[in-house]
């Protein structure tokens, strides 16, 4: 630029070498804003493997990020919630496969007589507000026995059925309500990078009744186990979720959760926040994304970009760009 100083402003020198620095600016600012959203996808798929812990399927390539992934998740907390969530699931896993909802089966007789009694199925029962699961309460065991009598010597016999019920012991029912707690918490993390409140999350949450969900665990083991209970709670982790963001299906990708949507959207748009910011450029609402089921974080960064740089050379390579991880990392090398 300061060369351009040599030459007339209306010369052939002068406006030569004041294209060659503005291209060079184009190319520096390029490559910045490349690399930040590189940045923001690793973070992505940082995020990405610590749901898979949780028996979600996050969709997409790549490995986890580095360093600054994880210190983005610090930030808002939205990691150590997570892991809180896998560890009270786990806990409570463990004390399934422990054994620790047999006692019910001592209140059920094998045979006597000419009755018989048979347990076609056995499991867990949960419901209510989900304040008071929180705490614990409202969690069963149960069994669902077929009664046999015979008649007349054994000429003729009935056979109805009866759902017999258990309230949990104190430390399973307690393991419950921390996974509900934790899921909680990291609702109301969400809320900030979701134009939200905790105080307004934590609320809607306290409020909601949870319709009985029952999971039958009888003959099931290890990972079958682990599945069952799972899909029971990251069902009702949906459900919770859209009561407290009613508004994220259009952000939903194909076979992804509720809740995996509410997280996955909140993580991406504080991650551009935070990203845009280190521009100099203040990002936009997640709610204006064009594509919203692609790459949230990338999709804010490129629109936030595309508005700030108008038609310039950046504007142009940002259209190029497919937004996948493998992409992104490529152009910021170049």
């Amino acid at each position: 630029q300061a060369a351009s100083g040599f030459f007339d402003k209306q010369s052939k020198g002068y406006k030569l070498l004041n294209g060659i620095s503005q291209a060079f600016h184009i190319a520096e600012m390029a490559r910045t804003v490349v690399m930040t959203v590189a940045k923001i996808a690793q973070g992505i798929a940082a995020m990405g493997a610590v749901m898979a812990g949780l028996g979600f399927a996050m969709s997409g390539g790549g490995s986890g990020g580095g360093k600054s992934a994880e210190e983005v998740q610090k930030t808002q907390g939205m990691l150590a919630s997570l892991k809180n969530i896998e560890a009270s699931m786990s806990g409570l896993t463990n004390l399934v496969i422990r054994g620790m909802i047999s006692g019910i089966m001592g209140k059920i007789s094998s045979l006597w007589g000419s009755t018989k009694q048979t347990i076609i199925d056995s499991g867990l029962q949960f419901g209510g507000r989900v304040s008071d699961l929180q705490g614990g309460s409202g969690f069963n065991q149960y069994a669902s026995v077929d009664t046999t009598k015979k008649k007349n010597f054994g000429l003729s016999k009935t056979t109805t059925n009866s759902v017999v019920t258990q309230g949990l012991n104190n430390e399973m029912a307690a393991q419950f309500g921390l996974v509900f707690s934790n899921l909680e918490d990291t609702l109301k993390l969400a809320a900030g990078g979701l134009g939200k409140s905790a105080d307004e999350v934590g609320r809607a949450i306290d409020n909601m009744v949870i319709q009985t969900s029952t999971v039958s665990l009888k003959g099931l083991k290890g990972e079958e186990l682990t599945d069952a209970l799972n899909a029971v709670l990251s069902k009702s982790m949906d459900e919770i979720a859209e009561k407290a963001f009613p508004s994220m299906d259009a952000f939903r990708q194909v076979g992804e959760g509720y809740a995996q949507t509410v997280i996955r959207v909140a993580s991406a748009a504080e991650q551009a926040k935070l990203a845009m910011e280190q521009l100099g450029m203040k990002a936009i609402d997640y709610t204006q994304v064009l594509y919203k089921q692609g790459d949230v974080a990338v999709e804010i960064a490129k629109q936030t970009i595309a508005m700030k740089e108008g038609n310039s050379g950046v504007n142009d390579m940002l259209k190029g760009m497919d937004s996948s991880l493998d992409d992104l990392n490529r152009k910021s090398l170049l």
